[in-house]
């Protein structure tokens, strides 16, 4: 139920707020790349939850974009 809310939020959203919080996403997921990398990130799960949040941003962005 929590997606659909965070869906459901991006969808009020403008496409410039929808494009900073696209940018801190993917800054946080880098950071979380990173810390797998150096084997200092113990929940993993977070790296998969992050990259679809990413694609749902994308998703709407696009959505917004082309109508």
């Amino acid at each position: 139920m929590a997606k659909k809310d965070f869906v459901k939020g991006l969808t009020d959203k403008s496409v410039a707020q929808l494009k900073e919080l696209l940018e801190a996403y993917q800054k946080e997921y880098y950071a979380l790349t990173v810390k797998n990398k150096l084997r200092s990130l113990t929940q993993t799960h977070l790296m998969k939850e992050k990259r679809r949040d990413i694609a749902r941003i994308k998703t709407v962005l696009h959505a917004k974009q082309s109508s």
